[in-house]
């Protein structure tokens, strides 16, 4: 089976004016920061914990600026921190409590075995192939998009994760130009220029399906002159319909001088 998929002057233009337009928006300002400028935090064990939980709480839920989960990753007294879980005696009772506690957040039971069982891996030994691997990236002169993808791949191995999160994960720490998380905002707005009507969530858990998706959007974005992780970041600002601003785009706990 042959799969043609032409990408047009159009859709072309299409992204190139989503970007323009939203070029001043808090949020893609702030991903311009951190993921072109390599303005990004100390990477270390705290740092990469929180945004860990972090993906793992936005999966299949929103995280606008307002939503119940980042209000929760942003609130003073973080009770999933380092730290913190650190001396839980039953990670995966106490996580789901603390969790449960915060309305509207879901899938307490799931996320809370994923955060133990993750905890578990990385201190078993996990923290120095995980500090490895984003150091490789952070440490690159210039984008790598072979790098990125590679570095992905194995963070796609955390419990919870898969190619999406992975991405995500990456991309959250500004680690990233390339490789983005196709979430359900990404691929409704990517149908609005006639990408094909077959992508979906079975589509996307797939690394060879996920992958060829992606090549595509970067193919648009190269012919764009843009970035995909700004791409990324003017999907999320008209998602949320301008909600982001100076005060709520720069999560306080990545950036505890801030």
């Amino acid at each position: 089976m042959k799969i043609t998929w032409e990408i047009t002057d159009d859709d072309v233009a299409q992204v190139s004016n989503l970007v323009k337009s939203f070029e001043n928006n808090p949020f893609v300002i702030e991903r311009r920061r951190r993921n072109l400028e390599r303005q990004r935090p100390e990477l270390k064990e705290s740092i990469l914990w929180r945004v860990l939980i972090g993906c793992l709480l936005t999966t299949q839920q929103r995280s606008s600026p307002d939503s119940p989960i980042n209000k929760f990753l942003n609130s003073e007294d973080f009770p999933l921190d380092y730290e913190k879980i650190s001396n839980f005696n039953d990670i995966a009772s106490q996580v789901e409590k603390k969790i449960r506690v915060v309305n509207g957040i879901r899938f307490a039971p799931k996320l809370s075995n994923q955060i133990s069982e993750n905890f578990d891996k990385l201190e078993k030994g996990g923290w120095k192939d995980l500090l490895d691997k984003v150091k490789t990236l952070n440490d690159l002169q210039d984008p790598d998009k072979i790098i990125e993808r590679e570095s992905a791949k194995k963070i796609a191995e955390l419990k919870g994760f898969g190619p999406k999160q992975s991405r995500n994960f990456l991309q959250w720490l500004g680690l990233t130009q390339y490789e983005i998380c196709l979430d359900s905002r990404v691929i409704k707005w990517l149908s609005k220029i006639d990408f094909p009507d077959w992508i979906g969530g079975a589509t996307l858990s797939e690394d060879k399906s996920y992958n060829f998706i992606l090549d595509k959007v970067q193919e648009i974005c190269a012919r764009a002159d843009i970035k995909p992780c700004i791409l990324d970041a003017a999907i999320f600002a008209e998602a949320d319909k301008n909600r982001w601003n100076e005060s709520n785009v720069r999560e306080n706990w990545l950036y505890p001088e801030s």
